[in-house]
This record gives structure tokens, C-alpha cells and sequence, in this order.
């Protein structure tokens, strides 16, 4: 099974006192616009997006940030952490968000995101720059009862 439990882990919405560490997750990308604390706590303060974390023993593993204006709703637009940590936390974030579908921006430098998110992936293209994931965590719940 490509999916760990959350069982040493805990999704939530981020708060302003995350802000410094998730700030650090951004710093650790390959590939990434550099962004001090003060830009990056502007970004994770946009009206209409939310921020989720997956924290692990009092640390912060990843996070994900969904809307944006109107272009973005739906989208998982910003993502950092280790891609095992990001496949965990979107389809926990998507269900505290009563979300059944979103899409994924995927950085073409995380194959094995892709990889990770490819249960959940209904449909998957490639497109010049990142690549969008439909996700449908149910669709992995109604294959498993189907298989058992």
C-alpha cells in the first residue's frame, strides 16, 4: 500500500505561528520562488485560500494551500514538505474541506509525488510547467471495497 497511516500524524488548518516553518518547507524545494517570512505569511493570508499542515511530533512535515482567487478554487496550487507527507496530508486536508474532487499542481522535479498520488488520480496531463492531478480519494475507498 502506497499511503503510511496518519496514525504518527496530524492534518489541520495552519495557523499565523506556523508561518516560520512553513516559510523553512518552502526554502528546502529544488526549484522555488525565494520568499522571506513576511512575503510568505502574505501569501498564506490571501483571502479565499486555505492552508493545511501535517504535523508530526510538534513539527510540521508538509503543507498544502488551496484557492486563490477566482482562477485557483479547487486547485492544491502550493505544496512543501516530502512528497510521502504531501500525499498524506491532500486527501486528509480534502476531506476536512468536504472536498470529493480537486486538482493538484505538480511540479515536474516530484515524479515520485506523482507516483504517491496516482490511487487517488482519476486523470493526469502534462502541460508546459507543472502538471494537474485530478484527485478522488473516494475512488481508492470504493476500488478497496471492491477488491475485498
Amino acid at each position: 500500500m502506497l499511503f503510511r497511516s496518519l496514525a504518527d500524524a496530524s492534518v489541520r488548518r495552519a495557523t499565523i505561528a506556523d508561518h516560520a516553518q512553513l516559510c523553512s518547507l518552502h526554502a528546502h524545494k529544488p526549484t522555488a520562488i525565494k520568499r522571506d517570512l513576511r512575503t510568505m505569511s502574505g501569501l498564506l493570508t490571501t483571502p479565499a485560500m486555505a492552508t493545511f499542515v501535517l504535523e508530526r511530533s510538534g513539527s510540521l512535515a508538509a503543507y498544502a494551500c488551496i484557492g486563490k482567487g477566482a482562477d485557483l478554487q479547487s486547485w492544491w496550487h502550493e505544496c512543501g514538505g516530502d512528497d510521502h507527507s504531501v500525499s498524506l496530508l491532500l486527501p486528509a486536508a480534502m476531506a476536512a474541506l468536504d472536498l470529493e474532487s480537486a486538482f493538484v499542481l505538480v511540479p515536474p522535479y516530484r515524479p515520485a509525488l506523482m507516483e504517491l498520488l496516482a490511487p487517488i488520480t482519476h486523470l493526469s496531463t502534462t502541460v508546459a510547467g507543472p502538471m494537474a492531478l485530478p484527485l478522488i480519494p473516494h475512488a481508492v475507498a470504493r476500488s478497496e471495497e471492491h477488491t475485498s
